[in-house]
């Protein structure tokens, strides 16, 4: 008995077809998405030096980390910025001297959705050496000029010594230890500021604990200067009169910004008080009034011959 043939239903064909096409495109969409959602960035890893010989120290120009290239989506690649993430280098074993290690990809634990490109960084050298303590004198850095007139005349750090921990090849020839600089541009006066020590890579405090305080002296700058040839009259005379020698050299000493501007001082004076002086030759000293913060340290010359004639 022959079988009856069944006949294909047009309709229901077109609609699986419908839906492989309709799903083949969500699948299209999907991957494109992905593919727009995925991105590259190079990030650097912190490295760790694990398993080290007790008494040696890791140090060296790479020791700050290893830089690679990973790929993920944009939301995983932001995420690592709030990641703390390192590499363990082992260094079981290794002696006093300089290393090259290769960078194994395997001991990287990233973050789920974050993949290794590339390693921009396939080899980490490094220094052993033997760790040292050493206590070194404080001494305090500065730049800059203060203000016009003054100038730095000491500066002392407490406590005035500090004990440091590092490599053997650093610390063993250096006779102290400096801050960081303390900016003195305009200063005027003495000030007191918390400071920290500009150490090298590798290079720990034990002592102080605290921070480092500076003390800045600062001062007036005192100078001496010579004043040539300043011209002497007379005061308190109706008479005519003549000087000899009729001008005066002072030395003067004292803050620089007063003595500089010595000439224009209401306070400065220099005459010969010639008062109840009748007719004749006389022999006076110079009265020179200057202003409290100077001093005189010299004169030429000391004697004068005053001439007092008749009307």
């Amino acid at each position: 008995m022959a079988m009856k043939k069944h006949k294909s239903n047009p309709t229901v064909l077109s609609s699986a077809l419908a839906l492989l096409i309709g799903l083949a495109l969500v699948c299209a969409h999907f991957q494109a998405k992905a593919a727009q959602d995925s991105m590259e960035a190079s990030i650097k890893i912190p490295v760790l030096g694990v398993n080290i010989t007790p008494g040696l120290i890791m140090t060296g120009p790479s020791v700050q980390g290893i830089e690679i290239q990973v790929a993920g989506s944009a939301k995983h690649i932001k995420a690592l910025q709030d990641t703390r993430l390192k590499y363990e280098l082992d260094l079981s074993g290794l002696r006093n001297g300089i290393h090259t290690i290769p960078i194994t990809p395997e001991q990287m634990v990233l973050p789920e959705g974050i993949s290794i490109v590339k390693l921009h960084t396939p080899t980490i050298t490094i220094r052993i050496d033997t760790e040292i303590k050493k206590e070194l004198p404080i001494v305090i850095s500065v730049e800059g000029e203060a203000a016009p007139g003054f100038h730095l005349t000491g500066a002392a750090a407490s406590p005035p010594k500090a004990v440091l921990s590092g490599p053997q090849y650093i610390l063993e020839d250096i006779g102290h230890i400096a801050t960081n600089p303390i900016d003195i541009t305009g200063a005027s006066e003495s000030f007191k500021k918390e400071i920290t020590l500009d150490l090298e890579e590798s290079v720990f405090v034990l002592f102080p604990a605290d921070p480092i305080l500076a003390q800045i002296n600062i001062a007036e700058k005192t100078i001496t200067r010579s004043f040539k040839e300043l011209p002497l009259a007379g005061r308190n005379i109706n008479r005519p009169y003549s000087i000899t020698p009729p001008a005066i050299s002072l030395d003067v000493k004292g803050p620089a910004n007063i003595v500089n501007a010595l000439e224009t001082n209401k306070e400065f004076k220099i005459y010969l008080d010639l008062k109840g002086l009748k007719p004749g030759v006389y022999v006076r000293r110079a009265t020179i009034l200057l202003p409290v913060t100077t001093m005189l340290v010299g004169v030429t010359p000391e004697i004068f011959t005053v001439t007092i004639r008749e009307k």
